[in-house]
């Protein structure tokens, strides 16, 4: 019985030795795009444009801080949702365009 739970136990570290590395998929030179749900100049966009450069650095990929004002943040928003899945269109946004803007529309 002790022999099975051993073997059990050992199967996985097994495993992963011989498949080999795995690696995750490096980025390619395509731009990043940060988008702030609201105009230029407020605390958010003041956030992005801080976080573009140390992304840029970090990731080696051009950001683009994208502003796309309007609705409480409803345009950036659903810009992003639309957005090709790819992870490079990344919201930078506040809870209220999170939790409380999907709530409002689901009731008018």
């Amino acid at each position: 019985m002790q022999r099975r739970n051993l073997l059990k136990q050992l199967l996985p570290i097994a495993t992963a030795t011989l498949a080999g590395p795995i690696f995750a998929q490096k980025l390619t030179s395509k731009q990043i795009i940060l988008v702030v749900p609201f105009p230029p100049g407020g605390n958010l966009d003041v956030v992005a444009r801080t976080l573009a450069p140390a992304l840029e650095r970090a990731l080696g990929s051009t950001v683009i801080v994208d502003n796309r004002a309007g609705a409480g943040g409803a345009i950036g928003v659903a810009y992003v949702a639309r957005a090709e899945p790819d992870g490079r269109t990344l919201l930078v946004s506040t809870p209220n365009a999170l939790v409380v803007l999907p709530k409002m529309i689901q009731k008018y």
